[in-house]
């Protein structure tokens, strides 16, 4: 007889448990009432929640109706850790493509912004990165909502995360819809001149540096995002987007040649020691290789944008980037890697590159402090190890 009224004592249980929480959290939430006992009550009786939602649609829906939003944001606000842990999870259980859209709505767009605080503040957190990777980060509409309502700070958390996701292994599919590509595509052409401030020194408030973080955070997944990523190359179409970064690379390298700052290509390969703390290291490490990396993307086998990158005179500025830096690791590397890609079948930029003339050797005193010397012999040039003597 009980087996027969299961599904019914499910829909009952719900009723009830949930109606038990929300007396237990106010409990919960006035000090001067808390106790252990009580904690322990709203643990259980969450956990027996999410135990009973698993494989119960209609326990999903009636947990979902009678919590959302305001309940389930009450539960992950306490700063009992366990609570939030089990309330994450309820979270995810009930969690289904029409709900996570209804998170998306201004009313409802606290809670899933407090899960993407949880991420940042509380990474041992399972459940809210699951939440986040398998459920906010396939919808375009809770990414755009999310977004507009963040701290730079909480940007660079949900960059992160799609970052991750995007170099998951053994997933060729990510999950990650192309109108969100789009979104962050935009996103970075309307910020990406608060990178610059960083060369003035104007960054002096942590509101400014986050803003430029997040630009650079924007670069890193768009750089992964056109890594040979078949479902992401229309934004090599992408609106003005090579040519934002070709103006960009133009910009920042401009601001680093005519003073010592943030932008100066360096030689201070000892900074990338052990010893080192990894917090005095430059925010803008690999910024400039990474853009470089971006627009050989955004070339590859592709004509219209390599014709474009000769037309900005970006050709001769990626081969004013080929030498080592330690600001920027692979930057020599990733600019031969994006010549190769402008090159590639297109007769009129192998042309440009041959007529370019020979100014001199370029400067090799990084080489040196490696034990490394550049000889010339021949038209060519050899790397030979600096003699111990020398």
């Amino acid at each position: 007889m009980w087996r027969v009224q299961i599904p019914y004592l499910n829909v009952s249980l719900s009723f009830i448990l949930l109606y038990l929480i929300k007396g237990l959290n106010a409990l919960f939430l006035d000090v001067d009432l808390f106790c252990f006992k009580s904690s322990s009550a709203l643990r259980c009786g969450i956990q027996f929640l999410g135990n009973l939602a698993v494989g119960n649609q209609m326990c999903k829906d009636d947990i979902w109706q009678l919590s959302f939003p305001n309940l389930l944001l009450q539960l992950l606000s306490v700063e009992d850790e366990k609570t939030v842990n089990y309330t994450s999870m309820v979270l995810h259980t009930c969690l289904d493509e029409a709900k996570v859209e209804d998170l998306s709505n201004p009313q409802n767009i606290q809670l899933a912004l407090r899960v993407m605080e949880l991420c940042r503040t509380q990474p041992d957190l399972d459940w809210t990165v699951i939440i986040a990777t398998q459920h906010f980060l396939r919808s375009s509409a809770l990414v755009e909502s999310m977004y507009s309502g963040m701290s730079h700070h909480e940007r660079v958390t949900l960059l992160e995360l799609l970052f991750a996701q995007l170099r998951e292994e053994d997933s060729e599919e990510c999950g990650v819809p192309p109108s969100v590509a789009r979104f962050l595509a935009s996103s970075f052409q309307q910020g990406c001149g608060a990178v610059l401030t960083l060369a003035t020194g104007s960054a002096s408030s942590d509101e400014v540096l986050q803003e430029a973080l997040t630009v650079i955070s924007l670069l890193d997944v768009l750089c992964e995002m056109t890594s040979d990523n078949k479902q992401f190359m229309f934004l090599q179409d992408h609106p003005d987007l090579l040519m934002t970064t070709v103006g960009l690379l133009e910009q920042v390298h401009a601001i680093g040649k005519a003073s010592k700052n943030i932008f100066s290509a360096a030689q201070n390969f000892s900074s990338f020691g052990g010893d080192v703390d990894s917090s005095s290291h430059s925010p803008v490490i690999s910024f400039k290789a990474h853009l470089i990396r971006l627009i050989g993307n955004l070339c590859h086998g592709n004509t219209d944008n390599q014709n474009k990158v000769r037309e900005l005179e970006g050709i001769p500025l990626i081969l004013d980037n080929c030498n080592i830096d330690s600001n920027n690791p692979f930057i020599s590397q990733w600019a031969i890697f994006t010549i190769r890609n402008l090159l590639e079948h297109n007769t009129q930029n192998q042309q440009l590159v041959a007529n370019l003339e020979r100014r001199g050797t370029a400067d090799y005193s990084a080489l040196r402090e490696l034990g490394f010397l550049v000889e010339e012999r021949d038209g060519s040039l050899l790397l030979k190890p600096v003699r111990k003597d020398s």
